[in-house]
């Protein structure tokens, strides 16, 4: 018997210069919660900025959000 996929860290949710919103999908509750990862959301983030909209995390789990807040970097991913 296989175990039970974990939560999701959090949705990555693309934010178009005119309010309307897509869900890019989870970020997988079992990849770590390290630098790495919070690299790859902000690279994200930068390219959608250049292109004019924005990334957002929803449901984000504690263990993330303690890392955001660490890094100084939440207030750009609400």
């Amino acid at each position: 018997m296989s175990e039970p996929r974990p939560a999701p860290r959090a949705r990555i949710v693309l934010r178009f210069a005119d309010r309307s919103e897509v869900c890019l999908g989870p970020i997988d509750g079992a990849e770590p919660c390290d630098l790495a990862l919070v690299d790859r959301v902000l690279r994200l983030r930068l390219q959608a900025v250049r292109e004019g909209h924005s990334v957002v995390l929803a449901d984000v789990d504690a263990d993330l959000t303690a890392l955001l807040d660490l890094l100084g970097v939440r207030d750009l991913l609400r």
